[in-house]
């Protein structure tokens, strides 16, 4: 069978009896996950239409309202698996595809009603790119290390009693952009969270903790327990922490070198549910999103965050060049190039690495004083060796 890799525009091949498997595997979780012996979905469907019935007789909600979040004939989620490409042994990520379901409009109902009333914290990164604008120029002590934290599996463990408490906490910035009363709020919310039934391969689970990893409110509510709890976590620590940043349930972190276990020990004592990995930097580089954060820029980039580029720097003592990605220890070892590491030009923007490379060889042809091995297209296909020696002229 073909799917897609969980990370990155990567296509998979694999048997189709090792995906079943590895997911059944997975679905067998019994603090988790359960079998059920029908197909659940008239009940749901039954639950949701009788809720927003009651929202629209009661002029809680309006006639537009009403028509978009009523459903009749609904389907039930189904599951799949995403291979974890970037992970040793290729673990799926299960996915519970909410889109056409009795759910999927309410829960996008409620998402649409959080985001907007509750500003982001000082932690927040939006995506990739946010975090190089954050993090570029930044100064590291000796006695400082880059850490990143993860949560194992944070969608099918995030406590509901977690999720009722930080909609309660901020029920004033809430209570402004929703005509439902508290009560009525957390009601609909239990109810999505209770919800969860699901189809694989022809059998009916529910997932009976946590949120579905696919449903639209799920990352809006994971986001808001991870808030509590990095403020909860953060305050009880003795000693500051110089950087946070956290994309959901992926942290970023410079603090000092001794306190790493102290720190994961307090991630780790919040909840029994939740459970903290990390990953400390190597060679003084540590990956992130898809960035690479390089805390010394002696053979890139001096931030070493700049993503999807190709760039040129100048030496600072005749016309050489460097352009791209290609190690320069050897070249100044045998040839005491200084390069002006604090004036990178970047010549050309593009997130495909294939196209990046192309434009990245482009510019080493047009760059008569370039320094570049050019040894990036020695695997490439024989149709780009016409072009790209042509490219100069």
């Amino acid at each position: 069978m073909v799917t897609r890799a969980d990370k990155g525009q990567v296509t998979v091949i694999m048997s189709r009896s090792k995906y079943i498997n590895q997911v059944m595997e997975i679905l067998g979780d019994s603090t988790t996950y359960k079998k059920l012996k029908n197909d659940p979905s008239k009940r749901i469907t039954n639950r949701f239409s009788s809720l927003v019935k009651s929202w629209f007789d009661n002029g809680i909600i309006n006639n537009s309202t009403y028509k978009w979040l009523l459903m009749t004939d609904g389907n039930l989620p189904r599951c799949y698996g995403l291979p974890k490409i970037h992970k040793p042994g290729y673990p799926l990520r299960v996915i519970v595809s909410t889109v056409d379901s009795p759910i999927y409009n309410v829960a996008h109902f409620f998402h649409k009603i959080l985001s907007e009333s509750i500003p982001k914290p000082a932690s927040h990164i939006l995506d990739s790119w946010s975090f190089v604008n954050r993090i570029h120029g930044m100064t590291i002590e000796p006695s400082e290390s880059l850490i990143s934290l993860d949560v194992t599996a944070l969608f099918t463990n995030v406590p509901k009693e977690l999720v009722m408490h930080v909609i309660e906490k901020r029920w004033v910035l809430i209570s402004a952009k929703t005509t439902l009363n508290l009560q009525q709020f957390l009601h609909a919310i239990d109810l999505i969270l209770c919800s969860t039934s699901f189809r694989f391969n022809g059998q009916f689970f529910e997932q009976f903790f946590g949120c579905l990893m696919g449903s639209p409110l799920s990352p809006t509510l994971a986001t808001l327990v991870m808030e509590d709890l990095e403020c909860s976590c953060i305050d009880s620590l003795p000693f500051g922490i110089k950087v946070f940043y956290r994309y959901v349930d992926d942290i970023f972190a410079i603090l000092p070198s001794d306190k790493i276990q102290e720190v994961l020990d307090a991630f780790n004592g919040y909840h029994e549910r939740l459970k903290f990995t990390y990953e400390v930097e190597s060679n003084n580089e540590l990956s992130f999103l898809d960035t690479t954060v390089i805390r010394d820029g002696k053979d890139r980039l001096k931030n070493g965050l700049r993503t999807g580029v190709v760039y040129r720097i100048n030496c600072n003592d005749c016309d050489a060049c460097y352009i791209g990605q290609t190690k320069l220890s050897k070249h100044r070892s045998g040839v005491n190039h200084e390069f002006d590491w604090h004036n990178v030009d970047v010549l050309h923007e593009e997130k495909h690495l294939k196209k990046r490379e192309i434009a990245e060889m482009f510019f080493i042809k047009r760059n008569f004083y370039s320094i570049n091995l050019q040894r990036d297209t020695e695997n490439w296909s024989g149709i780009y060796d016409t072009v790209l020696n042509n490219m100069w002229y």
